[in-house]
């Protein structure tokens, strides 16, 4: 799957609620975190599941543990979908490139890192894939140095609050880990991402969206080029995601 030339992945933006679950086995598919919720209740999967704060895996445990996923679905994840993630996740480089989990740089390293990625990866699903990265600040440079490598972004801005910008995960951590990833790709189609009239399905909020924009408005035409530059096309099956100004034509 890591050579596929066509790939859809699964946001959890309101529009996912509206997406054919056949469509799932004719291409490869990546979900992003809380999407699983969506699969789990299709009783469905995906070949990846991907994620980038580590806290957000919580939610995982405890619902196989509580039964809200159904036991015959869960156990279809040890067969049927990978995890997907970066090498730095669970080890103390993550917060020394600026990132951050709400539980703390040692439960990063000592719980997460040490047990819960590995139960993640060994019990749950069905081994994992890892990729590269090499952070950068407001821009993807080191795609230009070293295109093996995921061109994570951190940004320096503040948002209007004088907060430290929110990252948009689309275009500064999920595009960029495709297109070092998956070398091959040709053709990405989304749907769940850019739905920011309407809030999360998993969570029934809209937290974060303005810093997101913000984010996405200083790297949109930074990965649009990378992606012209890769004849890499992107389309979006919610034809109103933020992000259709993605989209390219030769």
């Amino acid at each position: 799957m890591k050579d596929s030339k066509t790939l859809l992945i699964l946001g959890p933006g309101e529009s996912s609620r509206r997406f054919k679950v056949d469509d799932l086995d004719k291409v490869t598919t990546i979900s992003f975190s809380g999407n699983i919720d969506w699969l789990a209740e299709n009783s469905v999967y995906s070949d990846y599941w991907t994620f980038f704060d580590p806290h957000s895996t919580l939610f995982i445990f405890d619902k196989i543990s509580n039964g809200t996923f159904k036991k015959e679905w869960a156990d279809g994840l040890k067969s049927r979908t990978k995890l997907l993630y970066n090498k730095f996740i669970g080890t103390d480089e993550f917060y020394q490139n600026g990132y951050t989990t709400s539980k703390g740089p040692e439960w990063n390293r000592e719980v997460f890192g040490k047990q819960l990625l590995p139960e993640l990866s060994n019990n749950i699903f069905a081994g994992s894939e890892i990729v590269d990265q090499q952070v950068n600040i407001d821009n993807y440079g080191s795609y230009y140095q070293d295109s093996t490598k995921s061109p994570l972004v951190v940004h320096s801005t503040f948002d209007p609050q004088g907060r430290k910008l929110n990252t948009d995960k689309f275009v500064s951590v999920i595009l960029p880990n495709i297109i070092a990833h998956f070398k091959e790709v040709e053709q990405i189609y989304s749907v769940g991402f850019g739905d920011f009239d309407a809030p999360r399905v998993n969570t029934g909020k809209s937290l974060g969206y303005a810093s997101y924009l913000i984010s996405y408005n200083i790297l949109k035409y930074q990965i649009r080029s990378i992606l012209q530059e890769r004849n890499i096309k992107i389309d979006f099956i919610n034809k109103d995601s933020h992000y259709k100004e993605l989209t390219w034509k030769k």
